[in-house]
């Protein structure tokens, strides 16, 4: 009897057309995601009442729906994997009614590490480095911080966290491998041994990421392949993946949000706004949470693992070891956002900067020669050559940038050629918004309209010139005025004119035109025309042929007789037959035809 219980639907209590109705209302909440169920029973009221008129049966003049509260049981009776699914998507039906799979295990410490990103619930202020006479200084802005967090999968260790106004990216990531992997020096001096509170750092093997597109790129996965990291990306939208430091942060949150300027869980109409009791800076929350983890957090039994963290970690590192870093200087030049480049002689250009020095140009270009095709090289044999390299670079340091040498296998620290930012570390940011600043700074200074009010002048003033001036003088003048552009080649501009003409034997009666150039008639050696000799004295002239009795003849070169006794002129003698002609007129010299 109970096993038969449920099984067989009672549908006597109304006509069959309202269980009709209750079908199409249940269909029609789950389709839509935005449809709620009070939408729904109004809409079956609205269809009820209608239908009932419109059959006009005397038995159901009186004939009442059925109550709110029946109808939403129809909705929820028809719950299941596939109407969620219909309604929710695929994904909300395995939240809610799907069975949770095997999570990453670490059996060892530092063999997996999940690092995690969150606003932190409170505001800060943010104060001004000026002081005022009274020794305050003025708040110049209230702001939420970035808490970036890293936690040691096997013993639930806050291996590294800070809060940084900067928001997620591959720079604050960096950040965070970087304070896993040293010591806690100032916690240590702040706290001592604390039963080894203070002792979480180690080179990890492993670390979990989100899957978040300032941990995707280029940078992230070349810095960690280079250094031996395995990444293992958490699947979109599914926290539950890294549960451990949703729960550490959501931990973390709670004392954020008992400080001043804390924002509480849930905010009410009416509540006063929380960043009007902000009285917090960064360092001050840093030292408050670095008190709490210590003191609270890493001695305090943990539920996940059934003991402290900090015990927990002290056995595993009796047990495993603890995995540290050959080469701490090398592991940091490479924590920073990776980017190919050219190294040439003259450096490496990148982010608007130059980074040069001479020695050390020149040993990276000697190391990787062989490594460059030469088909990606330049043509000329006294030119530069030109290397491609890998470069990695602190964002908050534009002062030098890191080359690995390939022949060396080690990593190379080039300088800023500009001393100006060599010898301070600013970032890259500030540096391009201090360009940005001094070419506005030029700009006001003098003006693009000025720029081109001057050079209207210069040109009219050219202009001028060039109308008093000489042949000779003004050809310089000319080609300034041109704008010195080089000579260009000019289209023959060709009329065709149509005419009537006589027949005749070779078609060219009474019609004088050119057939073709003038070297391509000539049957003797074509030679270019010696030009104008140099002003330089080369010894004495030769002297000129005389007869017996002693005065001067001329000389007359023979033509072959084929050849036209039309004079050539080349371009150079042509030109100083003008100034000679100019020079002429300016004398009142003659006529000139």
């Amino acid at each position: 009897m109970i096993a038969q219980t449920g099984k067989h639907k009672n549908r006597n209590k109304w006509p069959q057309w309202v269980y009709d109705l209750g079908d199409r209302m249940v269909r029609r909440y789950w389709i839509n995601e935005e449809r709620h169920i009070i939408d729904a029973v109004e809409w079956f009221d609205g269809c009820f009442y209608k239908t009932r008129d419109e059959r006009a049966d005397p038995a159901e003049i009186d004939l009442e729906p059925p109550v709110h509260g029946t109808l939403a049981n129809w909705i929820h009776a028809a719950r299941s994997h596939a109407t969620i699914a219909l309604k929710f998507g695929l994904r909300i039906a395995h939240r809610q009614l799907g069975g949770r799979g095997q999570s990453l295990v670490a059996i060892r410490p530092l063999e997996w590490v999940i690092i995690d990103h969150t606003e932190a619930d409170i505001w800060l202020i943010i104060l001004s480095d000026i002081v005022d006479a009274d020794g305050n200084r003025r708040i110049l802005s209230v702001k939420r911080p970035w808490l970036v967090t890293a936690i040691d999968l096997y013993s639930r260790m806050d291996l590294g966290h800070f809060l940084s106004f900067d928001p997620p990216s591959v720079r604050t990531v960096m950040e965070c491998i970087k304070r896993v992997t040293t010591p806690k020096a100032e916690l240590i001096e702040r706290f001592g041994e604390s039963k080894g509170a203070t002792d979480g750092f180690g080179f990890m093997t492993g670390v979990i990421l989100d899957n978040a597109l300032e941990n995707v790129m280029v940078s992230m996965q070349m810095v960690l392949e280079a250094l031996g990291i395995e990444v293992e990306y958490a699947p979109r939208a599914t926290p539950e993946y890294k549960a451990w430091v949703e729960r550490y942060i959501s931990t973390t949150n709670e004392t954020l949000r008992g400080l001043p300027g804390g924002i509480p869980l849930e905010i009410l109409d009416g509540d006063p706004d929380p960043r009007k009791f902000a009285s917090l800076t960064l360092s001050d929350v840093t030292e408050l949470l670095d008190h709490r983890i210590v003191t609270r957090y890493h001695l305090n039994v943990h539920a996940g693992i059934e003991m402290p963290p900090a015990r927990k970690w002290g056995l595993g590192l009796k047990e495993f070891g603890r995995g540290t870093v050959d080469d701490a200087r090398t592991m940091h030049a490479l924590m920073g956002q990776y980017k190919k480049a050219v190294l040439t002689a003259e450096g490496i250009r990148l982010e608007g900067h130059v980074f040069h020095d001479p020695y050390i140009t020149s040993t990276l270009m000697d190391h990787m020669a062989r490594f460059q095709r030469a088909s990606r090289q330049r043509r000329g044999k006294d030119q530069t050559r030109s290397i491609e390299v890998h470069t990695f670079r602190d964002p908050a340091d534009c002062s030098h940038i890191y080359v690995i040498d390939l022949h060396t296998r080690q990593v190379v620290r080039l300088p800023n050629r500009d001393e100006a930012y060599s010898n301070t570390a600013v970032s890259f940011a500030w540096a391009k918004a201090a360009k940005k600043e001094n070419q506005q700074a030029n700009e006001e200074f003098h003006s693009r309209e000025e720029r081109a009010g001057a050079q209207r002048d210069f040109q009219l003033k050219l202009e001028e010139m060039l109308a008093t001036q000489s042949h000779g003088d003004g050809k310089a003048t000319a080609r300034l005025v041109e704008g010195g552009r080089a000579v260009m080649e000019h289209q023959l501009l060709i009329e065709v004119e149509e005419c009537s003409v006589a027949s005749s034997i070779s078609g060219m009666k009474g019609v004088d035109i050119p057939r073709d150039a003038a070297f391509v008639e000539r049957d003797d050696v074509w030679e270019a025309p010696k030009g104008r000799s140099s002003s330089k004295k080369h010894g004495p002239r030769p002297k000129k042929p005389t007869t017996i009795d002693g005065t001067a003849t001329r000389l007359k070169p023979s033509l072959p007789a084929s050849a036209s006794t039309k004079p050539i002129i080349d371009i150079e003698t042509s030109e100083a037959r003008l100034d000679q002609l100019q020079r002429l007129s300016q004398l009142n010299i003659g006529e000139i035809a």
